[in-house]
């Protein structure tokens, strides 16, 4: 995306540049845009009632899958989900996202404080940002990176919800 300017997606749009100036300055900000939309409607079909039953994590994991296998398969999103991946405003908002939904979910409060909650996101963004980034070299497909990207989100919570018991068994 860096080498596509705010001319070109004007010109491609059928609009004036400055017209797609006027609604987004700079193109970080169109392309957060796209990227926050595209997102929120994945985020929305994971509340249509196939995924009703299933549990927070597994609707994570299937929301990142989804978004990931998207930039695997389509050149275009691909391009978009790795400037994404490189802009911070982007990763803040991708975390940003995922906050809202859990809170929207009704079990961010149970995950832990709000503090924990952001540095699990953020975490899990930008590790797994840097996995797909580098998933050819890892031999890694968006499954595989999916599965990383929740389970470590999951592990930032452990020790907090964990009684007391198991965390004596496993220090002994």
């Amino acid at each position: 995306m860096e080498n596509v300017s705010l001319q070109m997606i004007a010109d491609k749009s059928g609009i004036s540049k400055s017209l797609l100036q006027s609604y987004y300055p700079r193109k970080n900000l169109l392309i957060t845009e796209i990227v926050t939309n595209f997102m929120t409607a994945v985020l929305k079909s994971l509340n249509a009632t196939d995924f009703k039953n299933l549990n927070t994590y597994s609707k994570m994991k299937i929301f990142i899958y989804l978004i990931l296998e998207q930039g695997i398969q389509d050149e275009g999103v691909e391009r978009v989900v790795k400037s994404i991946l490189s802009d911070g405003d982007s990763l803040d908002r991708w975390s940003q996202i995922l906050d809202d939904w859990l809170k929207n979910e009704g079990v961010k409060h149970d995950l832990g404080n709000d503090r924990q909650v952001q540095i699990g996101l953020n975490f899990i963004v930008t590790a797994g940002g840097g996995l797909y980034v580098k998933r050819t070299e890892f031999d890694l497909d968006a499954d595989q990176i999916s599965d990383i990207m929740v389970k470590t989100f999951m592990s930032t919570f452990f020790w907090e919800m964990a009684p007391d018991w198991m965390i004596l068994i496993v220090f002994k």
